[in-house]
């Protein structure tokens, strides 16, 4: 799997960020199938965008996640300690995060998943403490498994990794951090909706 470094900071230390929003849609908005996201051990959502290096920057409510199935990267209000970002963007390559570097620069555990049931490709990776700890990646159409580094965890064992579909993904998220298929609630809070910077 090609993994890519998409760490970019602004000269003045922060995001570039427009004080555009949209109105309505303070209910968070689920999401886990046919998309990638981050689940990021903070709740510094600005640090986030900052550091993914995203541009054109907007403050938007959770009507972010559906923009994000069309391009961009949506950036969620913190949920119980974590910080979410997701966009289709982060489903291609060169877009795969380099999870490690992004902990390195976080100082924080670093999750990354994807579901793509076109070529029912399915993945995910988590590091800490700057280093990559496990990663996992397959492509049903032929049947491959394109990335499997670092130990195997108990909860994928249980889940029979080595033919994952997005329910495995989606089932994975929550033992590790956050079901994104489960948010529900009203969030006011306005998160951040860029895009990624050119490769």
């Amino acid at each position: 799997m090609a993994v890519l470094v998409l760490a970019s900071c602004s000269s003045n230390g922060g995001a570039n960020v427009q004080t555009t929003t949209t109105a309505a849609g303070d209910e968070r908005m689920p999401f886990g199938y046919q998309t990638a996201w981050l689940a990021i051990r903070t709740e510094d959502g600005a640090a986030v965008a900052n550091v993914l290096g995203l541009s054109g920057i907007e403050r938007r409510n959770w009507e972010g996640v559906e923009s994000s199935y069309r391009h961009g990267v949506f950036v969620a209000p913190s949920i119980d300690g974590w910080t979410l970002a997701v966009g289709v963007d982060l489903l291609t390559a060169p877009h795969h995060p380099n999870t490690a570097l992004l902990s390195r620069m976080l100082h924080t555990e670093v999750q990354w998943f994807e579901t793509e049931h076109v070529s029912e490709t399915h993945g995910w990776a988590r590091s800490a403490g700057g280093n990559l700890v496990r990663e996992f990646e397959y492509v049903g159409d032929s049947d491959e498994v394109t990335a499997n580094t670092g130990r195997v965890s108990t909860v994928e064992r249980r889940l029979k990794f080595l033919q994952p579909d997005e329910s495995t993904v989606v089932r994975l998220a929550a033992a590790w951090s956050v079901d994104p298929t489960e948010l529900k609630g009203r969030d006011p809070r306005l998160g951040w909706f860029g895009t990624l910077p050119a490769p």
